[in-house]
């Protein structure tokens, strides 16, 4: 009477399928971690990069605006570049707020 073979290959067999399937499920469940991180740093960077240029645009218009205010002042009157500037810094500060609206309401609703 010798030694079961078939029985300890039947074991290992299924111990070892077992264990695979153990290990492709925790990879599965990090590499779905790993993507929703990578959108998420993703989304953070599409909007940091949004708010850089609308910041940049900002400070563009107010400089505009402060320079066509210095000139006016300098020369004693109003010139014909201080409408402009004012509606430019007002959009830029308009779309600048809507920005920051638009990301503190994606916050709130997560």
């Amino acid at each position: 009477m010798g030694f079961d073979y078939s029985l300890l290959t039947a074991t290992l067999t299924c111990a070892t399928t077992v264990l695979v399937t153990v290990i492709g499920g925790f990879f599965a469940v990090e590499t779905k971690k790993r993507k929703i991180d990578r959108e998420k740093t993703e989304r953070r960077a599409m909007a940091r990069a949004e708010e850089s240029r609308l910041s940049m645009q900002l400070m563009s218009a107010n400089t505009g605006l402060v320079i066509v205010t210095a000139i006016a002042v300098k020369e004693g009157r109003v010139n014909g570049k201080m409408d402009a500037a004012l509606v430019k810094a007002d959009k830029a500060q308009k779309e600048y707020y809507e920005l920051m609206n638009r990301l503190a309401s994606e916050q709130i609703a997560k």
